[in-house]
């Protein structure tokens, strides 16, 4: 009997705190949506082309600590390109594929998303020469941005 009851209990004591942690996780979750949502208000630098393809950097997205990391990969990004193409939507551009600029445009990458989440970005390594291509895209209105940013 005192064990059935034992038993009882304990279920009832897991099912209360996965309950709990379930309850809790989904609190965290909206207060994070709210919490980012605050912080994209918050953007001094906001771009809208048209009420369909609206975009917005914004540069507090990059902690303080990484900056001088990320203005370093930036202009490194942009001097050291080989070769450009125009793609319909943004530019393809080509470095030579050293183990470092490959781990520099790959890191680039991380921290220009997190400012500018409206570029896509595609990274390709070339079998036969070994070229290592960046593309970035967000359609015809990003695509004067990123001439000025990294072409110019």
């Amino acid at each position: 009997m005192l064990k059935s009851i034992f038993c009882r209990s304990f279920i009832f004591c897991v099912v209360t705190c996965v309950a709990l942690c379930v309850f809790i996780a989904g609190c965290s979750s909206i207060i994070r949506e709210s919490s980012a949502s605050d912080t994209k208000s918050e953007v001094k630098n906001i771009l809208q082309t048209n009420e369909e393809t609206p975009f917005a950097c914004n540069p507090t997205a990059i902690k303080a600590e990484d900056k001088p990391r990320y203005k370093d990969l930036a202009a490194k990004v942009k001097s050291a390109k080989e070769e450009v193409k125009e793609t319909d939507g943004g530019y393809a551009l080509r470095y030579e594929s050293s183990s470092e600029t490959i781990r520099d445009l790959a890191e680039f990458i991380t921290y220009e998303r997190a400012c500018c989440p409206f570029i896509q970005f595609e990274m390709v390594i070339e079998k036969d020469n070994g070229a290592a291509w960046l593309k970035m895209e967000g359609g015809k209105e990003i695509k004067e941005i990123l001439k000025q940013e990294f072409l110019d």
